[in-house]
């Protein structure tokens, strides 16, 4: 269980704080990852995207006015902002692939998630989770869904998927009995898609 002097909300963008950290956290979380190969300026430009949107958003958890944890969505990957969003992705993807700055593995790994994960495209995603390594062990990860679902129940969703590409991140989602759509393995790094079903309170 969490203690008491850890709270969660949704971000702003007048927290500074709370943006910078999230975008140390990412960078920190996912090494190998395409957004940290696109760089810490096209990091900043999608967290920023998801705060702004209404159709998305990303929750912090804080110690002590610090941020040591969070969680970002998307309710609706069809709304304006996030076809803006991919649009600018595509484009920093297939420029920073032909100028040889990005493994065209990790771009691979990218389109045979997006190939495999047709049937579920439509429904709400959680697109990043990350909870600071000092902070780990301490139900902040399992907090921070939780806060995610209520969101997802006040906008009427029933369902959510997320994607991994780590063995904690499988881990965490086979724990917490997320449904496997999808998982496969290429060269050493194993991807997999979940989905959650949420369980409403009655």
């Amino acid at each position: 269980m969490t203690e008491p002097n850890y709270s969660y909300h949704l971000v702003n963008t007048n927290d500074h704080e709370a943006i910078s950290k999230i975008i140390e956290l990412h960078i920190e979380s996912f090494p190998d990852g395409i957004m940290n190969q696109l760089g810490a300026t096209y990091i900043h430009h999608y967290y920023k995207a998801l705060i702004e949107s209404k159709q998305s958003g990303v929750i912090v958890c804080k110690h002590n006015n610090s941020t040591v944890g969070y969680i970002g969505f998307t309710v609706n990957h069809s709304s304006p902002e996030m076809k803006q969003l991919k649009k600018k992705i595509n484009a920093r993807l297939w420029f920073r692939l032909f100028t040889f700055r990005l493994n065209p593995i990790a771009v691979l790994r990218a389109l045979i998630k997006k190939w495999k994960a047709k049937p579920v495209q439509c429904l709400p995603e959680l697109t990043a989770f990350s909870v600071n390594k000092n902070h780990r062990r301490m139900g902040i990860g399992r907090m921070l869904v939780c806060e995610l679902e209520k969101i997802l129940i006040d906008s009427n969703q029933t369902e959510y998927i997320v994607f991994t590409d780590n063995e904690e991140g499988l881990r965490f989602y086979q724990k917490e009995q997320f449904e496997t759509i999808f998982q496969f393995q290429l060269f050493e790094t194993i991807s997999a898609c979940f989905k959650k079903t949420i369980k409403r309170n009655e």
